[in-house]
């Protein structure tokens, strides 16, 4: 399901300060790679420090932090102190947000304005409004808002098999950037040809089985990595590898 002419004008006139920031820090290291911290060394509760020692040793090789719920729980509102410390590099909200405007709206707001996030991931499966609405407080907040239109593990079927329509109602919502899994290539290039100006980041590379270069050529523009890095032994090491395949 291809978008209109209109919308995919829309949607690459869009682009928001935390793509530009990713763009600028891409242009910079030459990396594609955020990482996702939702664990370090291994360990699923770690402290500020763990967090702090873990990104200053691999900053040279990424483009930015994504923190899920897994990091809030170890942090809590330590998790300002890190984008504060780290202000040169944009951190992404991953608590795939799902819920009615109203609810959104309080959620989003406290993600950007209290913890300062410049990205957050919600589900495109909420619908137009509740995704406008969305999109609407992250601008108030010089942030953006990235569309979850599909999901990297086993037994996803029902939410990627509507990809099309999500891709659809993210771009009629304004939402410039996409969430589809390096796990399912074909589903990148798919979400490429129907939304060609988008940002796509995917999720699932590495410990999951997506392979950076593939999912590159498919059409992705960042790849979403965190095992592979943050459990390694050397992590810098494995950073700096993982950033030489997608060159």
């Amino acid at each position: 399901m291809l978008i209109t002419r209109s919308e995919s004008s829309a949607l690459g006139s869009c682009l928001g300060p935390f793509i530009k920031r990713l763009e600028k820090n891409r242009e910079k290291s030459g990396s594609r790679i955020v990482l996702a911290l939702d664990s370090v060394g291994g360990k699923e509760r770690y402290s500020f420090e763990d967090a702090a020692r873990l990104i200053s040793e691999v900053s040279p090789w990424i483009c930015s932090v994504k923190l899920g719920l897994p990091a809030y729980f170890s942090l809590g509102r330590d998790v300002s102190k890190l984008t504060s410390v780290f202000e040169g590099i944009p951190f992404l909200a991953d608590f795939k947000t799902a819920d009615i405007p109203h609810t959104n709206q309080l959620i989003l707001g406290y993600l950007f304005g209290e913890l300062g996030f410049g990205g957050a991931i919600v589900h495109a499966f909420i619908g137009p409004t509740a995704l406008s609405s969305a999109r609407e407080v992250a601008e108030l907040h010089g942030a953006e808002v990235l569309s979850l239109v599909g999901m990297s593990h086993l037994g996803a079927d029902l939410l990627n098999s509507n990809m099309d329509n999500m891709i659809k109602l993210s771009a009629g919502a304004g939402i410039s950037s996409l969430v589809v899994p390096s796990t399912l290539p074909e589903m990148i290039s798919r979400a490429r040809r129907s939304a060609p100006s988008s940002q796509i980041f995917s999720p699932g590379v590495g410990v999951q089985g997506g392979s950076p270069r593939t999912t590159l050529d498919a059409g992705a523009d960042y790849l979403i990595v965190g095992r592979s890095i943050t459990g390694s032994d050397h992590p810098a090491t494995s950073a700096m590898e993982m950033c030489r395949q997608c060159n």
